[in-house]
């Protein structure tokens, strides 16, 4: 329902559409760490070969990274090595922010194209800028992947309504861009083809189904899948490979609890994929005075055929994931997927059930995912410390030791020229360092440290070296709930230090809000990274921007 520009509505509207976006622009600036994370290397590595062969260009944008094609997220980091003349992550994050909000915008086509009520599209604008979304959004070459994806395929769909039949053509862009992003991106081919033939658009079909074999034949030529991709179609895989697909569609409850968080998600993923398949068989037949009318059942309209098409992504991710079983779709990494999932089938809701547009309903909404996206920036607060701590604590390790502590358990830690076009950030002064490592408190008598070897953690499935297992416990009233590092240096080499960021034990994000300061527990784990020999350990922060630390373990032995 459309505002006047003097009507009050309007401008709640209007500061509800703006808030979402500027609180979690702040929320990615604050966080956001010029440092790269994992699969950051293929960007690295890409502008590296970029500048070494500039003919080689097209080649290098559009190889194989894993089981895809990261083309765009190499276009963005290209873009700012040719306007900085360095890589730098923090930038290709603040530009990723851009998918964001064409993600939304994107929604926004679906919901205009269904004629709903104003207000009902906040809900959507409130958890999409939210950190729902944070593990897409602070990893630099994932803010160019899943949320493109979904975006892309999205406007192909677009074009291929039957309002724009003159410029159906228009889709095939955006077709070749979603393949671009993520391997997922390639299900809008068979999608599209099979919308046209709902629509008996015949000629246009087998002009895009014949694209679709060229393309595919082109896109997997010299294509090889990793591991992760392994295929093995069984009666317990298909069992597995259902279960990840409702579990990854419902995957957004997980917000409500980690520890239940797959049964959650299962739950709420065969409410919508059952909810949608029962709604539509019920719209097949209408009662008349004439007795039951039949519809055609393939009559989908442009919100229908965008459901069928994430769930067709859902299904390439969840058999691509197969072996690993549905505790892998709860990686915070695919909720886009989720989040995606949950707005179109909201869109489906209101158009089927035109009363819960209504002005109650969307209130209710309006305030139900205010309190959702509310509690995301509690729930993940800690998560997200952690994550760029580590970051943080990896570029002094890696600067000054040559290794990480925090990522690549699975791989090789890269050599120094590797990052030839890239500078490492400075978080912590040498005057800083110096002064943790010279000013610590005695060692409390009720700090205690304990350090065990385990040969591997379930987070990664090949591992190059054991795993150390930290475990602090201490009761200092002084050490404050975020930014603290465990300092390890050698007692023979005291120069030989390294930096680990700290998660602490305290339960439910409840409790650490409002749990005062008491016994207190840390626990971490790194691999194994660090030479052999006997060290010390500080707890180190800082407090107005004075060096603190406290002593855990005078001696210990690695």
């Amino acid at each position: 329902m459309p505002f006047k520009l003097n009507d009050r509505k309007h401008n709640y509207f209007i500061t509800g559409l703006i808030v979402p976006v500027v609180l979690f622009a702040i929320y990615l600036f604050h966080h956001a760490v010029n440092m790269p994370y994992m699969d950051d290397a293929e960007i690295v590595d890409s502008i590296n070969l970029i500048q070494k062969k500039p003919s080689d260009l097209f080649s290098i944008l559009i190889r194989q990274q894993n089981d895809h094609r990261v083309t765009f997220s190499r276009l963005g980091m290209l873009f700012i090595y040719l306007v900085k003349g360095s890589i730098d992550f923090r930038l290709a994050i603040f530009l990723g922010f851009f998918n964001l909000i064409l993600l939304v915008y994107c929604f926004f086509l679906i919901y205009k194209s269904e004629n709903l009520p104003g207000f009902s599209f906040l809900p959507v604008v409130i958890l999409s800028f939210s950190p729902l979304v944070y593990a897409d959004h602070l990893w630099s070459i994932t803010s160019f992947q899943y949320t493109l994806s979904v975006a892309f395929s999205i406007l192909a769909l677009y074009f291929l309504r039957p309002e724009l039949k003159k410029i159906w053509y228009w889709s095939l862009p955006f077709m070749v861009a979603a393949s671009l992003t993520n391997l997922d991106g390639l299900s809008v081919l068979p999608v599209g083809v099979f919308w046209l033939v709902c629509q008996k658009r015949w000629y246009v079909a087998g002009l895009i189904a014949l694209f679709s074999a060229v393309y595919l034949a082109a896109f997997f030529t010299n294509f090889t899948f990793s591991s992760a991709s392994e295929l093995a179609f069984t009666a317990e895989s298909l069992f597995v490979i259902a279960h990840s697909f409702l579990a990854i569609a419902g995957s957004f409850t997980k917000l409500v609890s980690d520890s239940y968080g797959v049964m959650f998600s299962t739950i709420a993923g065969s409410v919508i994929v059952a909810g949608f398949v029962i709604l539509k068989l019920l719209a097949i037949s209408r009662s008349t005075a004439n007795g039951l009318v039949f519809r055609n059942p393939f009559d989908l309209d442009y919100t229908d055929i965008n459901l069928l098409k994430l769930f067709a992504s859902l299904a390439m991710i969840s058999i691509g994931r197969s072996g690993e079983g549905a505790e892998a779709m709860m990686g915070v990494r695919f909720q886009v997927y989720s989040l995606s999932t949950i707005v179109l089938f909201y869109f489906f809701m209101l158009k089927t059930f035109k009363n819960l547009g209504s002005q109650r309903w969307s209130m209710i909404t309006c305030v139900g995912s205010f309190l959702i996206a509310g509690y995301s920036y509690a729930k993940y607060e800690s998560v997200v410390n952690f994550y760029t701590s580590g970051l943080k604590a990896d570029s002094y390790n890696y600067t000054h030791n040559g290794v990480y502590l925090h990522q690549y358990l699975n791989h090789p830690d890269p050599d120094t020229a590797f990052y030839s076009n890239y500078s490492f950030p400075v978080f912590f002064s040498e005057k800083l360092i110096e002064g943790w490592r010279i000013n610590a408190q005695r060692r409390a008598p009720s700090a205690t440290m304990t350090i065990k070897e385990v040969e591997n953690i379930h987070e990664y499935r090949v591992y190059l070296t054991n795993v150390l297992e930290f475990e602090i416990h201490t009761d200092a009233p002084e050490i404050p709930k975020s930014g603290v590092y465990l300092m390890i240096s050698s007692v023979s080499e005291p120069a030989n230090i390294f930096l680990i960021a700290t998660r602490e034990v305290r339960g439910s994000w409840i409790t650490r809000s409002f749990t005062e300061s008491g016994a207190r527990e840390f626990a971490m784990h790194i691999p194994k990274k660090i030479a052999q020999g006997i060290y010390s350990a500080r707890l180190c922060w800082q407090e107005n921007g004075e060096p603190r630390s406290t002593m855990v373990a005078e001696r210990f032995s690695i």
